[in-house]
């Protein structure tokens, strides 16, 4: 008798064998067609994983996804029974509270560029702010990393109407992917799944308005799905993307493509030419093989079910337990009369009875029920159990300590951490491509793309429109990197002790101390007592940034001596460092030097004492500058050494002498 194995491969040289099915729907004349074809066979194969989401968030007790499954027998299957402590929603609270509680911020970058290109990537950065403000990514973020960590993965699509730029949240089943496709994590190709008002389908394609007037609301796979109920006007819309196998540019690299399809019809189709798939997605926990990640729910799911069991088992023992009267036999007493009334008389004779409530619950066995509900889970997801309750270790009281104890509890969530930041970068560069693309349809002429970015310093707000067109730098010229968006900590007392610990080991000034300090409900104060630092600051910043800086001249209600120590840092900085361009920094010399000038003029250094309210005055140790016009002194001049014998101020550090520029 023949094998399967002998029979298959005589079929296969004999030549008889059915033809290979194409699945290659960019190459269809009918792409709909073949689209619909494969999301249905991918539908049937991830049958499992979409049972398995909805388990997952029946777990973190999310009512609102169960009634949308059709049919009472998978809302019966999935729901779990009754949970006496919800273990999953609090560790999951818990990591999204943690992850949040700082943005990633996407910083461009130059790569070798001048002081122009430095300036023009910092104002890119602003921009790319306000573009994440407008696409509503941060409130979105927090969803997905919420998804994350229910589902495995969190998504979102980026994509563009006309000119508005849109990031909107996609679950997880609503995504189909071929599991050998995706098998080390990156598909070529990619379904997403889409349900769309008729009347706005039909307002955006009117051209296909009568196919879309017959177009299905969902397939006969549905059934047993997480979709829309027949009460809702719905077009099932699937969008089909093909990644390039290689550069565009290529003659054998052209199968990039993209197709937007409805059960009857091909809405829009086209090529697509870039590496990645339109969507942001993080991940919780990176999988071992395949496209989703692992989330946190499914490493509780065993521990959730163990808790549920036992408290279930304490709960009916709870209630089985209760007070028994012990009555001798033969001891007459008359059992009719006893009963639960708070004055009862019961007649006896001989031996009373006795009264006895034994415990429901073995001491071990409710001990070992009070250890999965706490420390069980954090061994788990590394989450510990004061953090998920919010409190803190007993004896834990300074600011210092506090913050050593939150940087340990949150080292497990470092890879986590890595991931939020890729994705928030991804995304980024996302937005980026589809305002290059906004800008390429406007050309010189056509309306540009702005956005509104919060321009926030010292205590105050504003909006401010930024154009596109103003920033724009091409994608070689920088690359994107996170930062936190500040070093120092949140609340305001953390804050006030990092700030004073710094300034007690003189790296801050009292000036900068109140620059430093961001507490809303003091600010006008501090405003005022920073003013004339800001105002320096405000100045320079004129001077360095103009493309045609104006002469400013000093004015004698100037704190002359910060003009004086500050501007003198920036002119070193900005030429020798950041060499930007020689008009800006003479100008500020002009400045500088014109202050200086003023102040000598009027005694030398504002020293003396010190009025209420009054900034404390810059160095004392600068000698007079020459006339305007000529060169500052070199930083022997600028910082003399004390006479000899006489000590250095506290927390004072001896200025290193250069060599001016040429010398030997």
């Amino acid at each position: 008798m023949r094998s399967k194995v002998s029979a298959r491969a005589e079929t296969l040289a004999s030549g008889e064998h059915a033809k290979v099915k194409d699945l290659r729907w960019w190459r269809s004349d009918e792409p709909h067609v073949a689209v619909f074809a494969n999301v249905e066979r991918l539908g049937r194969v991830a049958r499992q994983q979409q049972t398995q989401d909805l388990y997952y968030a029946c777990l973190y007790d999310d009512s609102e996804l169960a009634n949308l499954i059709q049919g009472g027998a998978a809302l019966s299957s999935a729901v779990p029974q009754t949970m006496t402590t919800n273990i999953c929603r609090r560790q999951v609270d818990t990591y999204v509270a943690k992850m949040t509680k700082n943005r990633p911020v996407p910083m461009a970058l130059t790569t070798g560029g001048d002081y122009g290109a430095q300036r023009r990537a910092k104002a890119l950065t602003k921009f790319f702010e306000g573009v994440l403000d407008s696409v509503g990514y941060w409130k979105t973020r927090t969803l997905r990393l919420r998804d994350g960590a229910i589902f495995g993965s969190g998504f979102a699509r980026n994509f563009r109407v006309g000119k508005k730029l849109f990031h909107e949240r996609k679950f997880p089943w609503e995504f189909r992917v071929d599991p050998i496709d995706a098998m080390h994590g990156r598909p070529r190709s990619l379904y997403i799944r889409h349900h769309v008002d008729r009347l706005v389908l039909i307002d955006r394609y009117p051209q296909k308005a009568e196919l879309i007037q017959q177009a299905d609301s969902r397939t006969m796979d549905d059934s047993w799905d997480v979709s829309l109920d027949d009460t809702s006007d719905v077009v099932l819309v699937e969008e089909a993307i093909h990644l390039p196998s290689s550069e565009p540019t290529e003659e054998n690299a052209k199968d990039g493509a993209w197709a937007l399809c409805i059960s009857n019809a091909t809405l829009d189709e086209g090529d697509y030419i870039h590496d990645y798939h339109p969507i942001s997605k993080s991940d919780y926990s990176p999988p071992l093989i395949g496209w989703r990640g692992q989330g946190m729910v499914s490493q509780l799911a065993g521990l959730q079910f163990e808790v549920n069991s036992i408290g279930l088992r304490l709960q009916e023992q709870g209630y089985m337990t209760g007070s028994y009267c012990l009555v001798p036999m033969g001891s007459g007493i008359e059992t009719d009369t006893l009963d639960n009334g708070t004055l009862s008389v019961v007649r006896y004779e001989g031996q009373e009875p006795k009264f006895v409530t034994p415990s429901p619950w073995h001491p071990q066995f409710f001990d070992y029920y009070q250890k999965m509900r706490g420390n069980f889970a954090a061994d788990i997801t590394g989450i510990s159990g004061l953090s998920s309750r919010s409190e803190k270790p007993a004896g834990l009281d300074s600011g210092k300590a506090l913050r050593t104890y939150h940087d340990i509890d949150a080292e497990n969530l470092i890879p986590q951490g890595r991931e939020d930041e890729r994705d928030a970068v991804d995304t980024a560069w996302q937005l980026f491509d589809l305002m290059e693309e906004i800008h390429d349809e406007a050309g010189e002429h056509g309306e540009k793309y702005v956005v509104k970015v919060e321009k926030r310093a010292d205590g105050r707000s504003a909006i401010e429109d930024i154009s596109y067109d103003k920033v724009r730098m091409d994608r070689e010229e920088f690359t994107l990197r996170t930062f936190p968006t500040s070093f120092l900590a949140s609340t305001p007392e953390d804050r006030w002790q990092q700030v004073s610990e710094m300034a007690d080991k003189g790296l801050f000034s009292q000036d900068e101390m109140l620059a430093l300090l961001d507490f809303p409900d003091v600010q006008r104060v501090l405003n005022l007592r920073g003013s004339p630092r800001r105002a320096v600051e405000r100045i320079i910043e004129r001077f360095l940034d103009s493309d045609d800086p104006k002469p400013i001249m000093p004015e004698p209600t100037m704190n002359l001596d910060i003009v004086v120590a500050l501007g003198t840092l920036a002119y070193l900085e900005a030429k020798w460092i950041d060499e930007v361009p020689e008009k800006n920094t003479a100008a500020l010399l002009e400045f500088v030097l014109a202050a200086r000038t003023m102040r000598d003029a009027t005694g030398g250094p504002q020293g003396g004492a010190q009025a209420p309210g009054e900034l404390p005055p810059g160095p004392d140790d600068m000698a007079p500058v020459n006339a305007p016009g000529m060169m500052p002194p070199g930083p022997a001049e600028l910082y003399a050494p004390p006479p000899d014998g006489a000590p250095l101020p506290g927390n004072a550090v001896a200025p290193v002498v250069m060599p001016p520029p040429g010398a030997a």
